[in-house]
């Protein structure tokens, strides 16, 4: 759980500084001791509340960051930042359809607003919990084949191996599924044979019983 630690705490360093107010050219250049005096602005609500939401990520109140996420996405529903801590809240807590469903607002709301950073890490965390969804296996090596794709058209968004390695271990698990699959099925079909041929044995034995009683 220290890896989870320490990427939420570059995501917050990431946040922060995304999310803070930019000055104008007009505000940079005004450096006189008047304007010195306006004591400096604070982050808006929509910034503060997705601040809030990762702190408590980090501090593994996942509840409580739950809470900040859907207030921050009340504020402002088009922004992909209050959807992406919303999904790993909701993934964290082990709701994974809804983790799924915030991680795909994700991607789209990063596609739409041109922020490829969100676009990959909604696209990301849809394929990861995809994998840990019962029976969407297949359904995972498309969502890690997208971003594959993805990668290899906008260079320097993500590296292509961890979509490749994750594709690969993929084939190698539903590969090794088939296998056991068809093992199973032989086995139970072998056994289906000596028990009809248990059963063919013992009709003999009982008619000679039979005709022995008489």
């Amino acid at each position: 759980m220290s890896s989870l630690r320490l990427c939420l705490f570059a995501l917050l360093a990431f946040s922060l500084v995304s999310l803070a107010p930019r000055a104008s050219a007009q505000d940079a250049a005004a450096e006189t001791p008047a304007a010195e005096e306006h004591p400096t602005p604070t982050a808006p609500p929509y910034a503060q509340a997705v601040r809030h939401s990762i702190e408590k990520l980090v501090a593994r109140d996942f509840d409580g960051a739950e809470v900040d996420a859907r207030e921050a996405l009340r504020l402002e529903p088009g922004r992909p930042e209050a959807h992406y801590y919303l999904a790993v809240a909701l993934r964290a807590k082990g709701s994974g359809e809804e983790a799924l469903a915030e991680y795909q607002a994700t991607a789209q709301m990063g596609s739409a607003v041109s922020e490829p950073i969100w676009q990959v890490r909604g696209m990301q965390g849809a394929a990861e919990v995809l994998e840990n969804l019962p029976g969407r296996l297949g359904d995972a090596r498309e969502a890690w084949s997208q971003l594959l794709a993805f990668a290899q058209g906008n260079a320097g968004a993500i590296a292509t191996e961890l979509p490749r390695a994750r594709i690969t271990a993929i084939d190698r698990a539903s590969e090794q599924e088939r296998v056991y699959i068809e093992v199973r099925q032989r086995i139970a079909a072998r056994e289906q044979e000596l028990a009809q041929q248990a059963a063919e044995a013992a009709r003999p034995q009982r008619r000679r019983r039979g005709r022995g009683r008489r």
